[in-house]
């Protein structure tokens, strides 16, 4: 049904087109003008046109509606029916050269990302986690060793000052 839709639409876009010979203006901004003349009319190379759809569709018709459809499709069959049953090897060649080739890569990019990235991120924290929790025992509350430790900094830098000037 849908592709009957579509060629009743694509049909009357042609009949539509081909009224008031627009078919031959319509690309005429983007290619220019052509100032020779066909041998026949527009009107009539599209009746010739459709004639000659019309009876190819008559020909199909006759040919392949009134047989039979048998149950099992035929084992031997040329080259081109096989190519035509796999969809011309289309989905072969997308797996081999488009799908495979694809996982591999995200594959890849997991494996970057879960031990490469992801294994930065999560060493970064636990190194930051590491060290507030060793830092985390310097703060006791109690002003007293708040004091000791501004002590010991100003002289450790009395010290380091002492030391470069001699």
């Amino acid at each position: 049904m849908p592709m009957i839709l579509l060629a009743v639409g694509s049909v009357a876009a042609g009949a539509l087109l081909a009224v008031g010979s627009s078919l031959q203006h319509w690309l005429e901004p983007v290619v220019g003008t052509h100032h020779g003349e066909p041998a026949l009319p527009v009107w009539a190379i599209t009746a010739l046109t459709l004639v000659v759809v019309l009876a190819g569709v008559a020909v199909a018709y006759r040919q392949y509606a009134r047989q039979p459809i048998p149950e099992v499709a035929p084992a031997k069959v040329t080259a081109f029916t096989a190519a035509a049953r796999k969809d011309l090897y289309g989905d072969a060649f997308n797996e081999a050269a488009l799908m495979r080739p694809g996982q591999e890569l995200t594959r890849t990019l997991v494996t970057v990302d879960g031990r490469g990235v992801d294994g930065a991120v999560n060493g970064f924290a636990a190194l930051v986690g590491g060290t507030s929790m060793r830092v985390r025992r310097l703060q006791t509350g109690f002003v007293r060793s708040y004091a000791l430790f501004m002590f010991a900094g100003a002289a450790l830098l009395v010290a380091t000052m002492l030391v470069r000037l001699w």
